[in-house]
């Protein structure tokens, strides 16, 4: 999670940023924990394999 604030409203930014190797390719997953709702949209989905 970062630590960093927002320098228009001076908040705490409260993503997350988890990488995931997958063979040849890096998959990202940016997450908000405090938001359930919050989303972002891509044109590629993966399955992550554990």
């Amino acid at each position: 999670m970062s630590d960093m604030a927002n320098s228009e409203s001076g908040q705490a930014i409260r993503e997350t940023y988890t990488e995931y190797p997958q063979g040849d390719h890096t998959i990202a997953e940016i997450g908000d924990p405090a938001n359930e709702d919050a989303w972002i949209t891509s044109t590629l989905t993966y399955t992550i394999e554990p």
